[in-house]
């Protein structure tokens, strides 16, 4: 299965100590995440968050501008 998902935040206030309260601007994060059963016990996915690298800052000191990619799998016994 693969799914497509967007998150979108307005601005909004953030504070740290050094720099106390500050508007952070809105952003839309776009993402893609992908499951394959590959056997009965065994399933393996993917997961791509903000997949367009967009600049954003979810917290005061903390920006993101790249792709986030994780892979996982899962074998039940």
């Amino acid at each position: 299965s693969v799914s497509v998902f967007a998150d979108f935040r307005d601005e909004y206030l953030d504070s740290s100590i050094a720099t106390g309260l500050i508007i952070l601007g809105g952003y839309a994060k776009y993402g893609i995440s992908a499951n394959w059963q590959i056997s009965d016990n065994f399933k393996t996915n993917l997961n791509i968050e903000n997949a367009l690298a967009h600049d954003i800052q979810d917290s005061v000191g903390f920006e993101n501008n790249d792709a986030n990619i994780r892979v996982g799998m899962t074998y039940q016994f």
